[in-house]
């Protein structure tokens, strides 16, 4: 019963997100679909993330109307990447973790850019991508600082805690 919960929550957070992305800030468009799958990477187990990330990049593909697999592939590489990343061999802390969602959101949307046009009809011009690009970026990597430095706070709060009890 647990696991279909979980999996009935990352289904409505999934939803939730591409809604969310019809909406546009400062005339941008938003991307949370990216940080929502950045949180999957670095959160849950990577064959989860794995299969998440794929029912993301099919509906955004199937919603798109276009070619579909360029959204598979990035959300895949950003799983693969957590999954490189939350390995042991660096110490990830909320601003490293902010600093990858934004590489990671500016590298989707580019990859992504890059197959369509490539493989299908140029979406837009490269100067109008390019803007929306550094302003997603900006967001999701903001959005990440957000997130995770409110976990680190918590678990500093409660290890200051017990410290200053003990003395």
């Amino acid at each position: 019963m647990k696991e279909f919960k979980n999996a009935l929550l990352w289904l409505l957070a999934g939803v939730l997100v591409i809604i969310i992305d019809g909406f546009s800030l400062f005339s941008m468009r938003l991307n949370l679909t990216v940080l929502l799958v950045f949180y999957m990477g670095m959160k849950l187990k990577p064959y989860r993330a794995l299969f998440w990330a794929t029912v993301i990049g099919v509906v955004l593909d199937s919603v798109s109307m276009r070619l579909t697999g360029p959204n598979v592939m990035t959300k895949a590489l950003i799983v693969f990447a957590c999954w490189v990343l939350n390995s042991g061999a660096f110490k990830l802390t909320a601003v490293f973790n902010s600093v990858i969602c934004y590489l990671l959101t500016a590298a989707d949307l580019a990859l992504v850019y890059l197959l369509i046009s490539v493989f299908d009809t140029k979406p837009v011009e490269f100067a109008d991508a390019s803007v929306n690009v550094v302003f997603q970026s900006f967001v999701n990597g903001a959005l990440a600082y957000a997130i995770l430095s409110y976990k680190d706070n918590k678990t500093r709060e409660s290890w200051i805690g017990n410290t200053l009890t003990g003395l």
